[in-house]
């Protein structure tokens, strides 16, 4: 499976997280290291479960571990950017040697976000590791794009200093 667009996703992210300045988050709201400690903990599930595929196992994916605060607390206590980096390449490169055989194996799956059930049912590997590229990451990239501290804008033009 290409993973183009999977790494596209993971530069945009963590071009967010390189640029740093965080503020606090609004109440019920994950920090910057809160937010990618859950993308590592996805990341590393879905891992996870590509390889059990290619070892002939029947994996599930649930990624209500990903949202469990003592699992996200351990994950942000280490440089989350970097285990986001790490599992990011990782999940890119199992991804371009996982065969379309197993791409294609039924996974049953359980998404929840806020504690609403999102996805409850058997689907492909492929869209598993394809909604971490078209969903997961940009809503991940916006919702800490949305934390960075806003400056003000620098007006660069062209000024007359010292006529009156």
């Amino acid at each position: 499976m290409d993973a183009t667009t999977l790494r596209q996703a993971y530069h945009d992210l963590l071009a967010v997280a390189d640029a740093g300045s965080f503020q606090p988050p609004p109440p019920g709201e994950w920090d910057a290291s809160h937010l990618l400690a859950h993308v590592a903990s996805v990341d590393a599930a879905i891992i996870a479960v590509a390889l059990a595929v290619v070892s002939g196992q029947r994996p599930a994916y649930d990624n209500r571990v990903s949202l469990d605060p003592s699992n996200l607390d351990r994950l942000a206590a280490a440089d989350a950017a970097d285990t986001v980096r790490k599992h990011g390449e990782l999940l890119c490169t199992v991804t371009e040697q996982v065969s379309d055989r197993d791409l294609d194996v039924l996974i049953p799956a359980l998404i929840v976000s806020k504690d609403q059930v999102v996805l409850d049912q058997q689907i492909p590997l492929r869209m598993l590791i394809q909604a971490v590229a078209d969903f997961h990451l940009p809503q991940h990239a916006k919702q800490l794009q949305s934390l960075r501290a806003r400056t003000p804008d620098i007006d660069t033009s062209p000024h007359d200093v010292g006529s009156t």
